[in-house]
Protein backbone atom coordinates (compact mmCIF):
# COMPACT_ATOMS: atom_id res chain seq x y z
CA UNK A 1 0.00 0.00 0.00
CA UNK A 2 2.82 2.26 1.16
CA UNK A 3 4.28 1.96 -2.41
CA UNK A 4 0.84 2.93 -4.21
CA UNK A 5 0.99 5.80 -3.15
CA UNK A 6 4.25 6.24 -3.42
CA UNK A 7 5.64 6.45 0.06
CA UNK A 8 8.61 4.89 0.90
CA UNK A 9 8.24 1.68 2.63
CA UNK A 10 9.64 1.01 6.36
CA UNK A 11 9.84 -2.98 7.01
CA UNK A 12 11.32 -5.44 8.76
CA UNK A 13 13.94 -7.77 7.24
CA UNK A 14 11.53 -10.52 6.88
CA UNK A 15 11.64 -12.64 3.19
CA UNK A 16 8.08 -10.91 1.63
CA UNK A 17 9.55 -7.76 2.12
CA UNK A 18 13.11 -8.52 0.93
CA UNK A 19 10.80 -9.58 -2.07
CA UNK A 20 8.81 -6.67 -2.34
CA UNK A 21 11.50 -3.95 -2.00
CA UNK A 22 14.22 -5.61 -4.17
CA UNK A 23 16.36 -6.80 -0.77
CA UNK A 24 16.23 -3.05 0.36
CA UNK A 25 16.43 -1.55 -2.74
CA UNK A 26 12.63 0.46 -3.05
CA UNK A 27 12.50 0.82 0.54
CA UNK A 28 13.90 0.47 4.06
CA UNK A 29 14.93 -2.97 5.21
CA UNK A 30 15.48 -3.24 9.07
CA UNK A 31 16.27 -6.06 11.51
CA UNK A 32 13.22 -7.33 13.05
CA UNK A 33 13.12 -5.53 16.27
CA UNK A 34 16.17 -3.49 16.41
CA UNK A 35 14.61 -0.23 16.55
CA UNK A 36 18.08 1.67 16.62
CA UNK A 37 18.70 0.08 13.26
CA UNK A 38 15.31 1.68 12.25
CA UNK A 39 15.70 4.72 13.25
CA UNK A 40 19.21 4.73 11.61
CA UNK A 41 17.88 3.81 8.35
CA UNK A 42 15.49 6.03 8.44
CA UNK A 43 17.73 9.47 9.40
CA UNK A 44 20.35 7.79 6.41
CA UNK A 45 17.26 8.84 4.00
CA UNK A 46 18.47 11.92 2.72
CA UNK A 47 15.59 14.34 2.60
CA UNK A 48 16.38 15.58 -1.03
CA UNK A 49 16.57 12.11 -2.34
CA UNK A 50 12.46 11.49 -1.47
CA UNK A 51 11.03 13.33 -4.22
CA UNK A 52 13.25 11.08 -6.57
CA UNK A 53 12.97 7.56 -4.61
CA UNK A 54 9.43 8.28 -3.94
CA UNK A 55 8.50 7.92 -7.65
CA UNK A 56 10.65 5.18 -8.44
CA UNK A 57 8.82 3.17 -5.95
CA UNK A 58 5.47 4.32 -7.44
CA UNK A 59 7.22 3.20 -10.74
CA UNK A 60 8.19 -0.03 -9.72
CA UNK A 61 4.85 -0.34 -7.85
CA UNK A 62 3.13 0.25 -10.92
CA UNK A 63 5.62 -1.82 -13.23
CA UNK A 64 5.64 -5.04 -10.96
CA UNK A 65 3.18 -4.95 -7.99
CA UNK A 66 -0.32 -3.16 -9.26
CA UNK A 67 -3.52 -5.61 -9.79
CA UNK A 68 -3.01 -5.19 -13.50
CA UNK A 69 0.58 -6.04 -13.48
CA UNK A 70 -0.18 -9.01 -11.11
CA UNK A 71 -2.63 -10.21 -13.53
CA UNK A 72 -0.54 -10.27 -16.36
CA UNK A 73 1.67 -12.20 -14.80
CA UNK A 74 -1.19 -14.84 -13.53
CA UNK A 75 -2.31 -14.88 -17.01
CA UNK A 76 1.15 -15.50 -18.57
CA UNK A 77 1.56 -18.58 -15.97
CA UNK A 78 -1.48 -19.86 -17.19
CA UNK A 79 -1.05 -19.32 -20.78
CA UNK A 80 2.17 -21.38 -20.50
CA UNK A 81 0.25 -24.10 -18.06
CA UNK A 82 -2.42 -24.40 -20.79
CA UNK A 83 0.38 -24.79 -23.76
CA UNK A 84 1.60 -27.82 -22.04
Amino acid sequence: EAMACGTIPVVSDIAPFRVITEKGRYGVLFPRGNYSALAEKVLDIHRNDIPDLSKTIRDKFICDLSFSSLAKNIEKVYREFVKE
